[in-house]
């Protein structure tokens, strides 16, 4: 991306912090729960038996698209479910928000390791983001990218 978009990007990434990315997925996460009639809790102490879902941010980037010149944002979280009462370990994935054409090298082990959700991150050129309405644009694919996980977590059969 070069000098081009430093101070778009450093903008973009100051807009980041003031994003508690954690609390977003897990009120994402409570409301289609609720819409789906799940009951969710997320305060340990409130945990006696069953299971509990840990979540954890591994990555939130701009990836190159095999397009010359274009981006997606690409959001991967780890998706950790463990039955308390045996404490065991039932369910550990990576969660991928990002688009089939983003570039990887050949070894990438996180492509290997990631489940892409069916909704796809847009690749595009990174000007849209440094546009008027940019961290409007970002805050949105952010949002997007949320509600493509939680879907997938939630109900992951239901577009398959």
């Amino acid at each position: 991306t070069g000098d081009k978009y430093a101070s778009c990007m450093k903008n973009l990434n100051d807009k980041l912090q003031d994003i508690d990315l954690p609390l977003l997925l897990q009120h994402a996460i409570t409301e289609k729960a609720q819409t789906l009639g799940i009951k969710v809790i997320f305060n340990e102490t409130d945990l006696v038996t069953g299971d509990q879902l840990q979540i954890g941010l591994q990555r939130l980037q701009f990836r190159q698209c095999k397009l010359k010149g274009k981006y997606c944002l690409e959001l991967v979280v780890r998706l950790r479910l463990f039955d308390s009462s045996q404490e065991t370990l039932k369910y550990d994935a990576f969660q991928a928000y990002s688009n089939k054409n983003a570039w990887y090298a050949e070894n990438d082990l996180w492509q290997l390791l990631q489940h892409n959700v069916l909704k796809e991150s847009p690749c595009f050129n990174l000007k849209k983001y440094c546009e008027t309405e940019g961290i409007k644009t970002f805050e949105n694919d952010l949002l997007r990218g949320v509600s493509a996980i939680v879907d997938e977590l939630l109900v992951p059969n239901n577009h398959r």
